[in-house]
């Protein structure tokens, strides 16, 4: 549970419920997919994250130092504090999991030191003995006795200090703008900086704009205008009584704690299909509106008539669209009507009345919505050609981006043909280069075929579901390479949902990855080869097993082509959910990105 300690100078305690109440939280060079993950916790824990670095912000969270907010921070806003995206993280478990919350330790821990440029990579978990935050490499040059007291005040702030002039340095402390280290820095556009910058920064508690303190600035330009001392109107974190002050109303509400959990740990959107979003666009309770004012456990009227005029027929991304609602609770059924008709779309009363009725033109779409884990033999079994069987995850692509999408375009809206699918029991699998609705949709998807989907990419991950190789994090791939986790497309995933089966791995690996896979396959040992299949013990000890996702082989075993040992054409059995087969390929994966490297030993 949370703790009731100060977070700050004043007496001022957190809300159990809600840790992060008047806590305001913006991102820079975060990955899209990781930020819309944060900006979700943050919602969660009570506070709120924006895209915009505003004058109420109090945290920025830092995946680079090297840009405009940062740097804007470091000069203009003393009040916010830079953070490692791990914080939300670390304070989001301990609240999930109902402990106790120092805030400030917490806070404290997790704000970056002085010279640190990055937070930890929150995509990646490090292994044992990798490196966390990323900090400058700094060196010095023509300060003699200074020089060990200087090295330590850079490694005790964070930095990392190097005698050697190296291209990998990022910055150069000089004595004085000469000689050959300041010449090599400048040719290779390391930063050359006076000592003043170094205490400066150290003082600011980030790392300031480096031309501010180019050596052959004269003394008295040095550091001018690099940030703006002056009295902080707030302290950064700081809440008023105010803001906190349902943690002293009356007991805890322990029941909408505990519900608020389950349902973040569920990642869940039902309550108003995008309720967590912060645009206030797509939120259907305004403050000018006395229904949203009814206890959330008193679900709304079904009658949705009244509502029509508030979206003009020729208005909204369902105009002229029809709508039929099975399958869904009264709730979710009260609130799909009102999100449909708030977006000009019209209710019908009947699947027949959706599929034939007469409109006063000719509609842009008919619909029928069945819910997203509903199996297809409960959906109505009448067929219609011009009715589009869609699902709640359509409704929330249209209306997260305020556009009117074919219904056929996607796989993610339409009803899934089979699930779960047997072999994705034992899958892990991750995804990259996915934002907002989308990304959840995926990690939902996932959930729903039977696998298991993680956020965080480790070495135990499966698959890697990528939806643009360019727009990968590079550390993400370099990873992924080093491990021998395999990178697919996202269209593996569409084709497994599509068919009802696990589909083959291989046929979906990006080229640039494949071709180096392949090129470096080698064929079998002999000795391996002549042994009869029956005498090669499986994993796990475990027999095979066909299930309806893996269809049985009925032809002979027949031994693989050594050239092409990575592609199994007669079944799926390549592509099992078992991992050691796809972990083999990561030395040839090694071998590929660093020739120098000895192979490992069996």
């Amino acid at each position: 549970m949370a703790s009731s300690n100060a977070v700050d100078d004043e007496d001022v305690q957190i809300d159990p419920a809600e840790p992060l109440k008047g806590i305001i939280v913006c991102c820079t060079s975060i990955p899209a997919e990781h930020r819309t993950t944060i900006a979700g916790k943050v919602s969660e824990l009570g506070g709120v994250h924006k895209y915009d670095l505003t004058p109420d912000v109090t945290h920025l969270i830092v995946g680079d130092y090297d840009t405009p907010k940062y740097r804007h921070v470091a000069r203009e806003r003393p009040d916010i504090k830079a953070m490692d995206a791990a914080w939300i993280e670390a304070l989001s478990e301990l609240w999930k999991n109902d402990d106790e919350i120092d805030y400030r330790k917490l806070e404290s821990e997790y704000q970056l030191k002085p010279l640190e440029k990055r937070g930890v990579d929150p995509s990646v978990q490090p292994q044992e003995g990798e490196t966390g935050r990323d900090s400058l490499m700094i060196c010095l040059t023509g300060f003699g006795e200074q020089r060990d007291d200087i090295a330590l005040k850079i490694t005790s702030n964070g930095g990392r200090y190097t005698g050697d002039l190296t291209k990998k340095c990022s910055h150069l402390i000089v004595n004085k703008p000469e000689g050959r280290k300041y010449e090599a820095a400048r040719q290779w556009g390391i930063h050359p900086v006076t000592l003043s910058w170094l205490d400066q920064s150290i003082a600011r508690g980030m790392i300031l704009e480096e031309t501010k303190f180019d050596p052959i600035l004269p003394p008295e330009q040095q550091g001018k205008g690099a940030w703006v001392t002056r009295e902080l109107k707030r302290t950064a974190s700081k809440r008023s009584r105010s803001a906190v002050i349902a943690a002293d109303e009356g007991p805890r509400k322990l029941r909408k704690t505990v519900s608020m959990k389950l349902s973040s740990q569920r990642n869940n959107l039902w309550g108003d299909i995008l309720g967590r979003s912060t645009s206030r666009e797509y939120s259907f309770a305004h403050e000018d509106n006395p229904e949203a004012n009814k206890p959330q456990d008193q679900p709304p009227p079904a009658e949705v008539q009244p509502l029509a005029p508030i979206v003009p027929e020729n208005q909204g991304i369902f105009a002229n669209c029809y709508f039929y609602i099975h399958g869904f609770t009264e709730q979710r059924t009260s609130v799909l009507q009102q999100t449909i008709v708030t977006l000009g779309g019209s209710i019908c009363a009947s699947v027949q009345e959706a599929a034939l009725g007469k409109t006063p033109r000719p509609p842009l779409g008919r619909f029928l919505i069945v819910p997203q884990n509903s199996q297809p033999d409960t959906h109505p079994q009448e067929s219609y050609d011009d009715l589009h069987v869609v699902t709640e995850y359509y409704i929330e692509k249209c209306l997260h981006n305020k556009l009117y999408f074919d219904p056929t375009e996607h796989v993610l809206g339409r009803p899934f043909p089979f699930f779960p699918i047997p072999a994705f029991s034992n899958l892990v699998i991750c995804s990259a280069a996915f934002t907002g609705i989308e990304l959840s949709q995926v990690a939902r998807a996932v959930g729903q075929l039977g696998a298991k989907f993680d956020g965080d990419f480790r070495k135990t991950t499966d698959v890697l579901v990528c939806s643009s190789l360019a727009a990968m994090r590079k550390e993400k791939l370099r990873m992924a390479l080093r491990w021998g986790v395999p990178v697919v497309s996202g269209d593996w995933l569409w084709e497994c949902i599509s068919t009802g089966f696990k589909v083959p791995i291989d046929d979906f690996i990006f080229p640039e990855i494949k071709n180096r896979y392949e090129e470096t396959l080698k064929p079998k040992p002999k000795s391996i080869e002549k042994k009869a299949p029956e005498a090669q013990p499986r994993p796990l000890g475990k027999p095979i097993q066909r299930t309806h996702s893996e269809p049985f082989n009925s032809k002979p075993a027949i031994p693989k082509a050594p050239a092409f040992a990575g592609v199994d054409t007669t079944a799926f059995d390549h592509d099992s959910p078992e991992k050691p087969h796809h972990k083999s390929i990561t030395p040839s994966l090694i071998h590929i990105s660093d020739p120098t490297r000895p192979r490992p030993t069996s």
